[in-house]
């Protein structure tokens, strides 16, 4: 996976004005909740997969809810460049 600078750098960011937070699309479906997910940010590059990124299923009655392919996320990286899913919601 290529690091977040050279992803930024391609598309003409300056790190300085890096978003605080990006949005995103889920890029897989995930099988558990202890499954990977990966996330498209097309504002970087559409076409690249950034990940695997932490995240939270969602509860409902019953059990809870995974991602979906397509389901609209929010991402932030830390210090170590790593992505976090901070949200996500159906598409």
């Amino acid at each position: 996976m290529p690091r977040l600078d050279q992803l930024l750098r391609d598309q003409h960011f300056e790190l300085s004005q890096q978003p605080v937070a990006w949005s995103a699309t889920i890029a897989n479906a995930p099988a558990s909740v202890s499954s990977d997910v990966f996330v498209v940010i097309s504002a970087i590059d559409p076409m690249a997969r950034v990940g695997p990124c932490p995240w939270t299923p969602r509860p409902i009655a019953g059990g809870v809810l995974l991602p979906a392919v397509g389901d609209f996320a929010l991402v932030v990286f830390d210090e170590t460049e790593r992505p976090w899913i901070t949200c996500w919601t159906p598409h």
